[in-house]
């Protein structure tokens, strides 16, 4: 009798699992080191966030896109064909996009600075000092508050495009004077993308970062679900930090000449949109 207990008590266990566990899609722009195709589980944030939902039974699939359609589709919950979105990453915490999202614990400390040309040194104590020079950003990104209130009172001049490899173009053919962008992200961009000839033409400016925060998983509030989901990458997360694979995994990527590419494909052949 204890053993057809046993046996029925296993039985349930297995089946609340399979059914809570399922496939998570998600939304994401290409941003190596942290979110790229060609890296392994999709870079480093794609696979802290994979093996924290595995921990919890999920699996998940990465999707990448323009960073506005990400946006776009993970608010909405499905792509224009109808296929189902959970969510989207990496995003900054913002009031607005709190309307429409759960948020995961911080998952990304991210420094963004100006990326500018060697022969154009910067200086400035506040944005404002910027006005006279052409400063390129991403549409639907989030530069901190200071540079919104700057852009919205016109108090520099902000030209946005869909991909950052178009900005960091614009900079080196001299189109734009500046280019916002997370340190580490923006030197592997120009490493994928960029003759060493061109790479050797920008630096960052170091005295003064931009802008400092933490960057998110966040899941659509479309779907009932997913306020569960959040909870559970975040018990996934917590137990990866503490068996110290997040530093670790972290730890790879300091060092921007690493090669982390599983090949050597060059240009914008990277989009990977989904159709379903």
């Amino acid at each position: 009798m204890k053993k057809k207990k046993l046996v029925l008590l296993l039985f349930s266990f297995l089946f609340l699992n399979s059914t809570f566990a399922e496939t998570i899609h998600l939304m994401a722009g290409n941003w190596p080191p942290y979110l790229s195709p060609k890296m392994d589980k999709n870079g480093i944030a794609g696979k802290i966030v994979t093996e924290a939902f595995e921990m919890k039974g999920h699996k998940v699939e990465i999707h990448f896109a323009h960073w506005q359609e990400s946006m776009a589709w993970g608010k909405k919950g499905r792509t224009p064909k109808g296929g189902k979105v959970h969510g989207t990453l990496l995003w900054f915490k913002t009031p607005e996009r709190e309307k429409d999202f759960h948020y995961s614990e911080p998952l990304i400390h991210e420094k963004h600075v100006f990326f500018h040309r060697k022969e154009s040194p910067v200086i400035f104590n506040r944005l404002s000092d910027l006005s006279r020079l052409r400063i390129g950003a991403i549409i639907g990104f989030h530069y901190g508050k200071e540079f919104a209130e700057a852009e919205r009172k016109g108090r520099i001049k902000v030209g946005r495009t869909y991909l950052s490899e178009f900005a960091f173009a614009y900079l080196v053919h001299k189109k734009i004077d500046l280019f916002p962008q997370e340190k580490l992200v923006g030197y592997h961009q120009l490493k994928e993308y960029f003759p060493k000839k061109y790479q050797r033409m920008v630096t960052h400016h170091e005295k003064k970062p931009l802008y400092e925060g933490w960057s998110h998983l966040i899941l659509s509030k479309k779907h009932s679900q997913n306020q569960k989901l959040i909870n559970d990458f975040n018990e996934g997360f917590k137990k990866l930090k503490e068996q110290g694979k997040v530093k670790a995994y972290l730890n790879e990527i300091t060092d921007p000449r690493k090669d982390l590419y599983k090949n050597s494909l060059k240009g914008l052949r990277f989009l990977k949109k989904w159709k379903k």
